[in-house]
């Protein structure tokens, strides 16, 4: 993971010129959601996997309510060529859209796999 420390130190300088100790307010309690804040918004930046393109994050948010709509309906997951047809895009654009969302998280490698999920994979 990349380094935090940046974004937090930058949020802690643009603090320092913020503050005003005339107000009667101790800093720490002034700094803290600055830095926080920077932290949370320099976060999805870094957690990822991979980070797709920002053109196919946008097409996996129209795509993934469309494919819970329609799963909802069936009881089991929708086709690719349902979901485009659905949300007015290409099968390619959804099986992109798929892919970057599954992207967006991985797996521990430490976790412990699913025996009947790798046994049907295996087969």
């Amino acid at each position: 993971m990349r380094n935090l420390g940046q974004p937090a130190v930058l949020a802690l300088i643009k603090a320092i010129d913020g503050y005003d100790p005339g107000r009667g307010t101790a800093f720490s309690p002034f700094a803290l959601p600055s830095i926080v804040g920077a932290l949370k918004r320099h976060y999805p930046h870094v957690g990822c996997a991979v980070r797709p393109p920002r053109e196919l994050q946008e097409l996996a948010l129209r795509v993934s309510p469309a494919s819970g709509e329609l799963g909802a309906s069936t009881a089991s997951l929708p086709t690719a060529a349902r979901v485009a047809a659905h949300a007015h895009v290409s099968v390619a654009d959804v099986l992109g859209a798929r892919a970057a969302y599954a992207s967006l998280y991985s797996e521990s490698r430490d976790r412990p796999r699913n025996r009947a999920i790798t046994a049907t994979a295996a087969r």
